[in-house]
């Protein structure tokens, strides 16, 4: 399994933010393919691969802001595929330093990726969540917080895990 990591561009950059993931679970891909495109604080550009294979995991999605270092992608064998959560685990870690105090960073109004987000309802703290799991939870009538607490998220809360945890409603 190979990882692409976000590589500091500068010495002062700090993190991206995915402005469109242009690559899905299952693709192939080569180096130099475009695979996101990103902005930081002084450009946006695509981003281009520099691993190849078929990817087996996508860990950054729209609109994530995500440090130096952290992995985007994974390509690999399909047996492969159980290694993804050790580095779904670094990636947690990596989040965890670059905002101290864990992802309680949302104030209400504050401005991520040039949208207006809120915090989370009350519950037990804030949540970082996308602007599109925002609108998903808002428009399903879920809280985020019990999202997060249901699924035992720690990061980013991203529409594919509002669709799960609402999956998983329905199913109980």
């Amino acid at each position: 399994m190979e990882t692409e990591r976000l590589p500091r561009f500068n010495e002062n950059m700090e993190s991206a933010t995915i402005v469109r993931t242009l690559v899905n679970e299952g693709d192939s891909i080569e180096v130099g393919d475009v695979v996101f495109e990103m902005v930081t604080d002084k450009a946006e550009f695509e981003y281009l691969s520099t691993i190849s294979g078929r990817v087996i995991a996508v860990l950054a999605g729209d609109k994530d802001e995500v440090p130096v270092g952290y992995a985007l992608m994974a390509t690999g064998a399909e047996d492969e595929r159980r290694l993804v959560d050790g580095v779904r685990e670094e990636n947690q870690r990596i989040l965890s330093e670059f905002h101290p105090g864990g992802m309680d960073m949302d104030v209400p109004g504050e401005e991520v990726a040039g949208e207006k987000v809120q915090a989370a309802p009350a519950g037990g703290g804030k949540v970082r969540a996308t602007p599109g799991a925002r609108r998903l939870a808002k428009g399903e009538g879920a809280d985020l917080t019990a999202v997060r607490e249901a699924l035992g998220l720690e990061g980013i809360v991203r529409e594919e895990h509002v669709r799960a945890y609402m999956e998983k409603r329905r199913t109980e």
